[in-house]
């Protein structure tokens, strides 16, 4: 009866403390209960745990500055990741000959570091230190590689590997990601590379948000960039849907109501050298302000576009009195006037402009009066097999801004095998045909070359000589180039070749050349490598009899 009672007053007072140092049968009996109890509870909050970890959680809306992205709404990356143990900071190795093409006091002399980077703990390379090669002659490259037989056996990075290894912390990052400040742009995986110590000297780089999956995102200009655990960086850019930058069309509405039909254009070609998808369109003119503006629609995101408020204003009337514009050129011939109205062209709205989500302003030009593509210093070589006269004529399709010699509807030349070009007109020696033009249409390469500024040089060597230059043609076109290609960290380089080259400035001579060598270059200085795909360029040109050699190029602004 004792014992009962003893079993019914604990059960009522199961929410107290029990007295476990109270002797007799019935507070052992208790005590068990309790342990047991405390037992189960245990149990219960341990699986729950793991069920809860195990599941997705549905992303939710981002607030303020914390983005909630979460991998079903990123886009879930899958595959075999190795695993690695990865170093806090860089270590700086001495390389060695089996490590890069050369050595030179330690430090691979084709400007590349070695760097160990962690030690492989899962896969087929368990146990092997990993370093990674960042190459920067003519691009910069980031390989990582272990050694086997003291030899580097590259398993991921920009070499050409067939079967690259996947790495945890590297190569498991979300192809996209939602913009927390604005959650109707979504931000997509961009180019990858460079270190992230040496972009964040003195603490440049300024968190933007951050991430429950990524952590903290930096903004590094106009880039979004997170550190992988290798060290390296990778970009995450901003899918604009209305615009499209390779075609210039713009999808907004106008207020009255009528979709916009006008194309834009981005970026603008010229001699002069000057991350993200806007930085030839960013409005840097400091007199610039945006009280001068005025919406004339909405996107698909609700967002305006402006155009300026006064239709008298410098920037538009400088604009429609540009005779370098394509509509003093609107069919292959200079015009003295433009052939729009004033008013036809205030209605063609030739300056649009949109602030982009990070805040600065984009300007877009109407491409009816974008300035014309100006090809600089091309040049024309002449090596006849024998000493000859002959009649060379070009014929740019936005026309000619200065020749030399003189042009006259053509050059009547006596050519020479080495070279020589005696003008018959002027009866002076020449080394070249010199002309500089405008085009309409000029070819866009959506492929090509990032090159370090510092390794623009070596660049030319390899590929001029590989498409058939001499050692002259090579040293013109680089006394000419390096010096313009000199203010931006990278350059984006393309090749223009001779079937392109003809369709802008076809190419007319009176001897038929047995070997016909085009080329004009385009330049884009950047602020960062990016990685783009290569440009098939071809192989070790032969030059064969009669051979003509012209080279030139343009720069965007």
């Amino acid at each position: 009866m004792d014992e009962q009672n003893n079993h019914g007053v604990n059960a009522e007072q199961s929410s107290k403390t029990p007295d476990l140092n109270q002797g007799g049968v019935g507070s052992k009996k208790t005590y068990a209960i309790w342990v047991g109890v405390l037992a189960i509870i245990l149990v219960l909050g341990v699986a729950g745990y793991i069920i809860i970890k195990n599941q997705k959680v549905e992303p939710t809306e981002s607030q303020g500055q914390t983005s909630n992205n979460q991998n079903e709404n990123a886009g879930e990356v899958k595959g075999d990741f190795v695993e690695v143990n990865w170093l806090p900071t860089l270590e700086r190795q001495t390389c060695t000959e089996d490590w890069c093409r050369s050595c030179y006091n330690g430090k691979c002399s084709d400007n590349g570091d070695i760097y160990l980077t962690g030690a492989i703990t899962t896969g087929e390379f368990k146990g092997k230190p990993l370093y990674i090669l960042s190459e920067y002659s003519m691009v910069t490259l980031y390989s990582r590689f272990v050694l086997v037989d003291n030899e580097p056996v590259y398993l991921s990075g920009d070499r050409d590997i067939k079967n690259p290894v996947l790495f945890k912390g590297v190569d498991d990052f979300p192809e996209s990601l939602v913009y927390p400040s604005n959650p109707k742009y979504i931000l997509k995986k961009g180019w990858e590379g460079g270190f992230f110590e040496d972009l964040n000297k003195d603490n440049a780089l300024k968190i933007a948000f951050q991430d429950k999956l990524l952590g903290n995102v930096y903004r590094h200009n106009n880039c979004l960039i997170v550190k992988r655990a290798d060290h390296t960086v990778l970009s995450y850019n901003f899918e604009i849907k209305f615009l499209d930058i390779n075609s210039g069309k713009v999808d907004f509405v106008l207020n009255n109501g009528q979709k916009n039909v006008e194309e834009y254009d981005f970026i603008t070609p010229s001699c002069g050298a000057t991350c993200n998808d806007f930085r030839d369109a960013q409005v840097y003119d400091p007199s610039f302000s945006s009280s001068d503006l005025e919406a004339i629609g909405v996107n698909e995101l609700g967002e305006n576009l402006y155009a300026y408020k006064d239709p008298q204003s410098k920037r538009l009337k400088d604009l429609y009195e540009d005779k370098n514009s394509a509509a003093y050129w609107s069919d292959g011939a200079s015009k003295d006037i433009n052939p729009y109205s004033y008013q036809q062209y205030i209605d063609m709205r030739p300056y649009i402009y949109w602030q982009h989500p990070l805040g600065y302003w984009v300007e877009m030009m109407n491409k009816k009066f974008a300035p014309m593509a100006e090809m600089c210093k091309p040049v024309i070589y002449l090596y006849p097999t024998e000493q000859k006269e002959m009649t060379v004529e070009v014929y740019p399709n936005g026309g000619f801004i200065y020749t030399n010699p003189v042009y006259n509807g053509g050059w009547k030349v006596l050519a020479n095998p080495n070279g020589l070009i005696k003008d018959l007109t002027d009866g002076k020696i020449y080394d070249y045909l010199f002309w500089e033009g405008l085009a309409f249409d000029y070819p866009e390469n959506s492929e090509g070359f990032v090159v370090a500024r510092e390794g623009l040089n070596n660049f030319f060597d390899q590929k001029l000589s590989q498409l058939g230059f001499n050692d002259k043609e090579l040293s013109d076109f680089k006394d000419y180039w390096l010096g313009r290609l000199s203010e931006k960290p990278y350059y984006e380089i393309s090749f223009l070749l001779n079937s392109d080259v003809d369709k802008i400035a076809p190419l007319k001579i009176s001897e038929n050349p047995d070997t016909i060598i085009r080329v004009l270059i385009h330049a884009k200085g950047l602020e960062q490598f990016k990685k783009i795909s290569p440009q098939i360029l071809p192989k070790n040109i032969t030059r064969k009899g009669f051979t003509v050699v012209e080279w030139g190029g343009s720069v965007a602004k």
